[in-house]
C-alpha cells in the first residue's frame, strides 16, 4: 500500500484505469481509499495488521473462508474494513448479492450504513464498479439496481424474511453490558436462533465476527468453543511470537512484546490506558485475554494496609455503612454482608465488616448497633424484595436508611470499581 496522497485521492492525474484496476483487485488499497472518503484530511496510517484483515476479508469476499473471527484492540479500523469497505467491495464485484450488517444498536448499525452508502456514491467508487448502482435507499436497507442489498440492523432488531449470504457482526455486545451474563446470553442465543438461518445459500453464506474482546463468555468465546471459525487475534502487545498472512506470498512475525501499531497507540499510550482502565478491562479490549493472568476480579496485593494515625478525621470526610441483605440462617445459604467505610477523596479506609447468614431479628439488630457505633454514617441497603421488610422495620425504628436501587448486575459493578483497587485507593 502506497501513500494515500500520492496514489489514492487525484483522479485527474493520469492513471485513472491502473487505479480502478488496484481498487478492484486489492482490498488492502480499497480499505485505505474507503478511509480518505470517510476520514478527509486524517493521515492514513499503513500497517501489516491492517493487511492482515485485508487479506483474511477478501478471502470471505471470494468465498475461500466461510466463517471468519477478527479481535483486535478499539480504534484501529475494524468497523471500517469489515462493516463498510467489506460490504462495498462484495457488491462491487456481486451486485446481486444480499450483504447483512449487525451491530449491538441500532445507531451503530446506522452509522456504518452511512459511511458506506458515503462509499458507493462516491465517484471514485462508480467508475471502479460500473454496474454497483443503488435503486433504493432507507435508514436500513440500501437496495441496488440487480436486486442486492446491504441491510443493517441491531441485536434488538429483526431479519424476520431478510437474509444473504455476507453476514458481518461488528460489536455484538455493548461494553457496558459486557458482565450482564443475561445479554451475553441474549447475544448468544440471538446467534444461535437468528443469525445461522439466514443465509439464503447455507453452503456459500459467509459469517464474519469483528469486536474487542469483553468478556470470557462473550459471543467468540462461544464460537471458539464450537469451533468452525477462522481466528485473526490482533492484541495490542503481542504475548507470544507468531507469524501472520499479509497476502498470498506475505507474512509478518508479529514478535513478543511487539507493539500492534506503534505510530497510532505507541507503548507509553497503551500504558497510560491500562493504568486508566484496571489491567482487566485492558487485558479484555487490548489483549483480547478477557481473563487476566492472575485470576479473580480483585487481586489481594491490590488491598493496601493502613495505620491508625492516617485516621484522624479530616473536614471532608465521609462514613457510609452498606449491606447487602440475604436472609438465610443455614450454612449452605447466602450471607448478608455490611461494611463500613472511611472515605476521604478517592481513597476508601475499610473500618469494619461483618458477614454471616443471619436470622431477621438478628441482622435488624446487628445494622443498629453498626449504625450506632458510627452515628454520622450515612446507611445504604441495597433495595431487593428479600430486603425491603427490613427497610420498612428500621425505619418504623427511626434508623435513617438509604435505599439503593442498582441499575446492574454485582459483576459489572465489581469490574467497574477494579481500577480503584489497582490503583491502591481501597
Amino acid at each position: 500500500m502506497t501513500d494515500q496522497t500520492t496514489s489514492i485521492a487525484p483522479l485527474h492525474v493520469s492513471g485513472r484505469a491502473a487505479l480502478r484496476a488496484v481498487l478492484a483487485t486489492d482490498f488492502a488499497s480499497f480499505i485505505e481509499y474507503t478511509f480518505g472518503v470517510l476520514r478527509p484530511g486524517m493521515e492514513f496510517r499503513p500497517n501489516w495488521h491492517i493487511e492482515a484483515m485485508a487479506y483474511k476479508l477478501s478471502q470471505v469476499a471470494n468465498g475461500e473462508i466461510k466463517r471468519l473471527i477478527i479481535t483486535l484492540p478499539p480504534r484501529n479500523l475494524k468497523s471500517i474494513c469489515a462493516s463498510v469497505a467489506l460490504p462495498a467491495w462484495f457488491l462491487g464485484h456481486n451486485p446481486s448479492e444480499r450483504v447483512v450488517a449487525v451491530s449491538y444498536s441500532a445507531e451503530l448499525a446506522k452509522t456504518h450504513a452511512n459511511d458506506f452508502r458515503l462509499i458507493v456514491n462516491d465517484p471514485v467508487y462508480q467508475s471502479v464498479f460500473p454496474d454497483m448502482r443503488i435503486k433504493r435507499d432507507t435508514d436500513r436497507e440500501i437496495t441496488t439496481t440487480a436486486r442486492g442489498r446491504r441491510y443493517a440492523t441491531s441485536l434488538d432488531g429483526t431479519l424476520t424474511g431478510l437474509g444473504g449470504n455476507l453476514l458481518i457482526i461488528d460489536d455484538p455486545i455493548k461494553l457496558g453490558d459486557a458482565h450482564s451474563q443475561v445479554v451475553r446470553e441474549r447475544s448468544i442465543e440471538w446467534y444461535r436462533s437468528t443469525l445461522v438461518t439466514r443465509p439464503d445459500d447455507k453452503k456459500a453464506a459467509r459469517i464474519v465476527v469483528v469486536m474487542q474482546r469483553v468478556h470470557q463468555e462473550d459471543l467468540v468465546g462461544y464460537l471458539e468453543q464450537q469451533g468452525g471459525f477462522e481466528i485473526l487475534n490482533l492484541p495490542a502487545i503481542a504475548q507470544k511470537t507468531l507469524p501472520y498472512q499479509t497476502g498470498p506470498t506475505t507474512s509478518h512475525d508479529y514478535r513478543r512484546g511487539e507493539i500492534l501499531h506503534p505510530e497510532h497507540e505507541s507503548a507509553e499510550v497503551l500504558l497510560g490506558l491500562k493504568k486508566a482502565m484496571g489491567s482487566m478491562s485492558f487485558s479484555a479490549q487490548y489483549q483480547q485475554t478477557p481473563v487476566p493472568a492472575g485470576g479473580t476480579f480483585i487481586k489481594r496485593k491490590w488491598l493496601k494496609s493502613y495505620s491508625r494515625s492516617e485516621l484522624l478525621t479530616e473536614p471532608r470526610d465521609r462514613t457510609v455503612i452498606s449491606w447487602d441483605i440475604a436472609l438465610s440462617e443455614t450454612q449452605t445459604g447466602d450471607s448478608s454482608a455490611g461494611v463500613v467505610l472511611l472515605c476521604r477523596g478517592d481513597t476508601f479506609y475499610v473500618l469494619e465488616v461483618a458477614k454471616g447468614q443471619y436470622p431477621f431479628k438478628q441482622l435488624s439488630e446487628n445494622i443498629r448497633a453498626m449504625a450506632r457505633r458510627y452515628p454520622r454514617a450515612s446507611l445504604l441497603i441495597e433495595e431487593s424484595p428479600i430486603s425491603l421488610g427490613l427497610i420498612q422495620a428500621l425505619r418504623q425504628e427511626n434508623v435513617s436508611v438509604v435505599a439503593i436501587r442498582p441499575s446492574k448486575d454485582k459483576p459489572p459493578r465489581v469490574i467497574s470499581q477494579t481500577d480503584r483497587f489497582e490503583a491502591g485507593s481501597a
